[in-house]
């Protein structure tokens, strides 16, 4: 990957998060879009 990407920025982005920044990648398949949330994730009181 050439590092001047904007797939390569987004990488980095993604790996710093993930490692340092207490973020964890979600899953893609269980994404709501019409809600902009993962559902199973929400806690509902």
């Amino acid at each position: 990957m050439k590092p001047y990407t904007e797939r390569a920025f987004e990488a980095a982005i993604e790996h710093y998060l993930t490692t340092t920044g207490g973020y964890v990648k979600g899953d893609r398949e269980t994404f709501d879009p019409a809600r902009a949330l993962f559902s199973a994730e929400v806690i509902v009181m």
